[in-house]
Formats: C-alpha cells, structure tokens, sequence
C-alpha cells in the first residue's frame, strides 16, 4: 500500500490503485469513464491498458448500455462517473440493463456525498445509496477508508452480477492496516461500549470513532461499528450490536432517508427488544457550495456535533451531559421580541456557562454547565417554563449569586428544590433552578 495507518487519503485514489493491479492480474477486466477519467482516476488505468479502456464522453447513459453489452460477452466492467451522475442520471438503464439483467457490471460514483464541495447542490450526491439499494440483486458498497476501498474493488470484481460502489474525494483518516481483510457483508467492530452502538459508513467511520472518544469524556461508552456494505445488509450483525444497548445511532454523509439509517431502521423495526435509532445524516434537504469541512460543519456532520446529538437523545442527567436547546420544538424559545434561538442560547451560555454548539435541527448547551435543561410549556402561551436541573443545587446557587444575578426565595420540599431567577430569559421565558433527591 502507498499509504498507512494516519495518513490521509482519499478512497478515489484507493479505486484508481485498485484498479491498475485488477488490469495486471485479469484481463477480462475493462474500464469506462464519462469524460472524468481524471478526477474519477480512471486515467492510470488508460494509460497502462489503453485497448481496455474507453472514455465515453458526457453519455452516462450510453456508458450504462454499453457496459452491459460488454458484460454480455464475458468481461468484467468498471463505469464510472461522478456518483450524482451515476446513479443519478442513467437510472433507467441501471435498473433494466444491470439490475434486471443482472449484468457483471460495478457501477462507481465518485465524488459522492457532501464534500464533492464547491460545485454545490448539482453535483452533491445525497441519494445515490437510495437509489441503488431498492434496486433487486444490486449489492452496494461505501467503503470507509482507502484500505477497505481497495480491497472493495476487488472484491466487486470477484463477485459475479451488478455492484454500485461509492468513492469520495475527501482525504479521509486511514483506519485500516495491511492485515485488514475486507469481505462483502462484514460489519467489523472497532470499538466496545455498553451505553450506544455507532454504525457508521464511509467517511463517517473514522468521524465515528473521533465521536466515541468525546462520549467516553462525557461517561457514555460507545460501541462503533463500520457497516461498508449497506446491501446486502447483514441484519445479524446490526441486532447484535445494538442488543442491550442505550440507543443505536446511524452515521453517513448521505441522506437520512433511503440511506444507512433507513436500512437500520427497517432491521429494528421488525425485531423486538432494541434501542431506539437516531439517524444522524443530511436531513431532506439538498446540500450547497461551500467546502468539505464547511459543509461538514454546517450539516452537523463533525464529531463535536454529533456526540452533541447524541447525549441530547441519551437524554443524560447531570453536569457531564450534552443538553439540547432547540427552538424549534419549543415556540417559547423563538424569535419572540426579535430573539433568535442563537441569541437565547448565547444567554444561556453566558448565564449558567454552557458551551453553545449549533447542530443540524437546534443549539445545544454544553454540558460544562450545571445540568440539564427541561422545557414545559407555560399554559396556552408561547412562553415556557425552563428548569435547569442541577446535581448540586447551593453550588449553582452561590454561581449565580456571584454574577450578581438577582433570585427569587428558594422552595425547599422533600425531595425537591428549587429557586427562580427574577429576570426572564430574551425570549420572556421564565427561568429556575431545580434539584431533585
């Protein structure tokens, strides 16, 4: 291999190495590119086996067809494009020349997901797992770094009938030595835990692990598993990984809907004792230019935000957790008297010293504050009532009062205090303290 584990690498890189020793070792072996060969990688492959290889111009379509032509006659055939092209623009004949017919053809879409970057939303592929998952006897891949990617190609080489694999252009952190063995339908375990089972695909696995040392900090323990073939999906491995567990969480830069958290979704759904999922991905929406990171950023797709999701749906208790504040669920909390949910959140984090971390639905508080935050609505209103539960109730107190910050007498019960602050938070919400035996 060129590169080890640490190294940054995209998995494009990975499929053009792949497919330069495929040429040497089968010559059954051909390549078809869209008029990308370079951006896709393809271009090595043409250069070392130009009568194997053929760049069929802006014709993905065509590309399809002839593939499955070509596959008729005993070859084994590579086509590539950008993944919104491919699945996205020739589904038609990738559902009757390929799926239908069961043709030897693997189907890469590169550049797939988010961090295709500043062409924006056009070139973004947010569905392409969606699209080729539903499709009968079409298995699908996302390989998680170069190493898995590699070994992927050829694998799909090995396996007769259509294979949809999917290629990024973002340097993603190498997770897997030489001694990986990569097989079709594995779902490897990275990590133990006993409170959360992250299954995570492509990029997200590395994104993943990042995430599980954050929820080690906050007393979460997380498993992390990489599911790199999302059909078929070993639905096995997912029920036990997810057995006994807190919560079961679905990470992949891709779509939440007909993507990894559907596939897991459906899998749950028709099993008995499991945790709830929380699908973590881009939420019906297209995405928009900016760069990788921005984007990630933007999407909630950073491990920071994700373990912010994450210890919101554990719904944790304490100082250590990760508390939700989102305004959109709670009318009280937005935009009365021209406060927005950033501004009230800022409040909050200025008043009781959470961290503020925006997420892809909301504003979370950062657990380094005095506890969590529980919203009731306040009558027929559109104020609410928040009381910020606090494991040490004259601590947060005595904080308060050190601000300079002007309280009501406390309510002492046998099981409960509780004290309100005298003024209102921006949105006109009325704000106390609460702890409870």
């Amino acid at each position: 291999m060129k590169w080890k584990v640490g190294d940054r690498v995209e998995t494009r890189d990975a499929y053009g190495d792949a497919l330069v020793d495929l040429g040497k070792r089968r010559p059954d072996v051909v390549v078809m590119d869209s008029d990308l060969q370079r951006s896709n990688k393809t271009y090595a492959f043409g250069q070392a086996y130009p009568h194997r290889f053929f760049d069929m111009g802006i014709a993905e379509a065509d590309m399809v067809c002839t593939a499955a032509g070509m596959a008729a006659t005993g070859m084994t055939v590579f086509a590539t494009s950008f993944a919104m092209f491919v699945p996205g623009r020739c589904y038609d004949q990738i559902r009757l020349q390929l799926g239908y017919g069961q043709a030897n053809v693997k189907i890469v879409g590169v550049s797939a997901g988010l961090t295709q970057g500043p062409d924006g939303a056009t070139h973004q592929a947010l569905d392409d797992i969606a699209l080729t998952r539903q499709l009968p006897g079409l298995t699908v891949l996302s390989p998680a770094d170069a190493t898995e990617a590699y070994q992927a190609v050829l694998a799909a080489a090995d396996l007769r009938g259509p294979v949809y694999l999917r290629m990024g252009r973002y340097p993603t952190r190498v997770i897997f030595g030489e001694e990986y063995r990569f097989q079709i339908g594995a779902v490897p375990v990275l990590r133990q835990g006993k409170d959360v089972a992250l299954f995570a695909t492509g990029i997200m696995t590395a994104m993943a692990l990042d995430t599980a040392d954050i929820l080690a900090g906050h007393g979460v323990e997380a498993s992390v598993l990489n599911v790199p073939t999302i059909k078929p999906l070993n639905r096995e491995a997912i029920l036990a990984a997810a057995a006994g567990q807190r919560l079961a969480v679905a990470m992949e830069e891709h779509s939440i809907v007909g993507g990894l958290g559907s596939a897991i979704a459906e899998t749950l759904a028709e099993s008995r004792g499991v945790p709830p999922l929380l699908r973590i991905g881009v939420h019906d929406c297209f995405g928009q230019s900016g760069s990788a990171d921005e984007l990630l950023d933007h999407y909630g797709l950073t491990p920071k935000k994700m373990a912010a999701e994450i210890l919101d749906a554990l719904n944790v208790r304490g100082g250590e957790q990760l508390s939700v504040f989102r305004g959109l669920e709670h009318p009280g909390l937005y935009p009365y008297g021209g406060a927005a949910p950033g501004q009230i959140a800022e409040w909050y984090a200025q008043m009781f010293g959470f961290e503020v971390v925006e997420g892809p639905t909301g504003f979370f508080l950062s657990g380094s504050g005095p506890g969590r935050i529980e919203v009731m609505k306040q009558g027929d209103t559109n104020r609410c009532h928040l009381a910020i539960e606090v494991s040490d109730f004259e601590a947060a107190v005595a904080a308060l009062q050190a601000k300079g910050i002007e309280l009501e007498p406390p309510r002492i019960f046998p099981d409960l205090k509780a004290i309100w602050l005298k003024q209102s938070d921006p949105a006109g919400n009325q704000v106390h303290l609460i702890w409870r035996k």
